[in-house]
């Protein structure tokens, strides 16, 4: 498990949250980049995290409906898109 230090940063004007400032409501499908491989984004949901006195643990979960990939590592999230009006 990554453990996220809770000192807080501040956010990143591209629309990318640290997952040290916020973290996404459990269940809810966001794209995440993944720590040393910043080229690559993905859609994944926070499954869960655990709080303690100098750090938080998280376990995400890939895909929009759950694919068997989880993923310990994940440095920044961001709300996916709205799709496209016809």
């Amino acid at each position: 498990m990554i453990r996220i230090n809770l000192n807080k940063t501040p956010p990143l004007d591209n629309g990318w949250i640290s997952v040290t400032e916020q973290l996404p409501e459990y269940e809810i499908a966001v794209l995440v980049c993944r720590a040393g491989d910043s080229d690559t984004v993905e859609i994944c949901r926070l499954e869960s995290k655990t709080e303690r006195k100098e750090s938080i643990s998280q376990e995400w979960i890939k895909g929009k409906t759950g694919e068997d990939s989880w993923y310990y590592d994940v440095t920044h999230w961001m709300e996916l898109p709205k799709a496209p009006l016809n």
